[in-house]
């Protein structure tokens, strides 16, 4: 009987630890979902700086962005409206200031993720 108990408790170990193991897998391929707060890193008066994990589905933060009547940009500069000098890296954003993203403004290398910003 003492073999019995034994392969018991290593079926219920395997058992457990597949379930954490897949329950884990699953909802990290899932990313953000309906009722999760979104990562927001800066909040200006006229944009929001939400993430730089540009791997995560832009969908929630486009949704929010649009909530706030802005203009949301896939790789927006993660600086304050009037720094003079930026780190050249893409992040989620949202404008409300009302104007439109200025796509000649903003230049994206698509293989390494960042972008170059010119600066007036």
């Amino acid at each position: 009987m003492g073999k019995k108990v034994f392969y018991v408790i290593i079926a219920i170990a395997v058992l457990v630890a597949l379930y954490y193991l897949v329950g884990l897998n699953r909802q990290t391929n899932e990313g953000l979902t309906p009722g999760d707060s979104l990562p927001m890193e800066q909040e200006f008066e006229s944009k929001i700086v939400y993430t730089i994990d540009v791997s995560l589905s832009p969908g929630p933060f486009r949704a929010d962005c649009e909530t706030r009547d802005g203009v949301f940009n896939e790789c927006g500069t993660i600086c304050e409206p009037d720094a003079e000098i930026c780190a050249e890296v893409c992040a989620y954003t949202c404008d409300l200031s009302g104007e439109d993203v200025d796509e000649a403004a903003t230049s994206t290398d698509q293989e390494s993720g960042t972008s170059t910003s010119e600066i007036e």
